[in-house]
């Protein structure tokens, strides 16, 4: 461009073409890099705000103490013949936000105190030989206690003669134990080569459960391992205004079938 300008020509003309050019680049120029910028701030807040939202930890010293819902869990697993026992403290209902409890907020299990788990926001035991149910115990920071019993449901078994399952239509599977109560959901789980499908039932009274053509047809013929497992939800025996629940499990023991065709 200067060496235009330089130039004694007719082309000098070119010289003022070019440099209204530049000076409408630059603009335009400055303009996307403001663009640019406002965008880059904007995307910024937006993921500072969704951290923050995600990111939020409530403890129960934060919260009016009738706010806090509880959650407890009982599974036994008869492969093991142990129990996990679990409990979930949430703001308001099932779907708030998880609360970690501040001494001298505390629960327990018959007496053992269940560990606080920073990664699911909760509190557990693993492998606890209480493997007859018992009572979860939660002092909240006003020192109110509620206590709840966890009753191990009835047991449930797969039959001792089951060593097949055909694909080739709907499989009416009997299990060993009670037929199904009000409140309870029977579960039946099949890992394959392939995969996973499991089948659920909540029929009061059923004493089988359908095994689906079409979830049965997604499994690969080949040995498969089976388990099932009797599921009950039932409101607490005492609680603050937000509610709770109590889910207790009973896991029967597993077993290897044959998948065929």
């Amino acid at each position: 461009m200067n060496y235009l300008c330089a130039l004694k020509t007719p082309n000098h003309w070119i010289c003022g073409v070019l440099i209204e050019l530049n000076i409408l680049f630059n603009f335009f120029e400055m303009k996307i890099m403001n663009l640019k910028n406002l965008t880059s701030i904007s995307v910024f807040l937006m993921f500072t705000v969704l951290c923050f939202s995600s990111c939020k930890k409530e403890s129960s010293s934060d919260l009016d103490q009738s706010r806090i819902y509880a959650e407890y869990t009982y599974e036994y697993d008869a492969d093991d013949n142990r129990a996990d026992i679990g409990a979930t403290f949430r703001e308001d209902n099932n779907n708030g936000s998880k609360v970690e409890l501040i001494s001298p907020s505390r629960v327990d299990f018959g007496g053992s105190l269940l560990s606080w788990s920073g990664g699911s926001r909760s509190y557990k035991i693993t492998n606890s030989p209480e493997i007859n149910g018992g009572t979860f115990n939660y002092r909240n920071n006003d020192d109110q206690l509620f206590s709840n019993d966890a009753v191990a449901p009835s047991s449930i078994e797969l039959p001792d003669n089951l060593y097949s399952i055909s694909k080739g239509a709907t499989f009416y599977l009997p299990w060993t134990g009670d037929a199904i109560q009000q409140g309870e959901v029977i579960r039946v789980t099949i890992t394959g080569l392939n995969g996973t499908q499991t089948f659920t039932s909540n029929e009061d009274g059923d004493t089988n459960i359908q095994l689906s053509y079409s979830g049965l047809q997604a499994l690969s013929t080949g040995v498969a391992t089976i388990t099932i497992e009797r599921e009950k939800i039932s409101n607490l025996q005492e609680g603050t205004g937000a509610g709770g629940k109590i889910i207790t499990v009973y896991k029967g023991e597993s077993i290897a079938v044959n998948i065929v065709g």
